[in-house]
């Protein structure tokens, strides 16, 4: 009983961690007086805009 729990917590944490990074990777700080260069990491396919 206890062993399934503690899987279950652990598929959780693991879930939150692999989501933690994708939102970690999608966020960027600029410095005040200072600009950004924004690019696209996921390239839109055909009739999704081009790119």
């Amino acid at each position: 009983m206890a062993a399934k729990v503690f899987e279950s917590i652990g598929k959780l944490g693991l879930g939150l961690a692999v989501a933690g990074g994708v939102v970690n990777s999608a966020l960027y700080n600029v410095d005040a007086g200072h600009r950004a260069v924004i690019f696209d990491r996921f390239p839109r396919g055909a009739g999704r805009g081009g790119g």
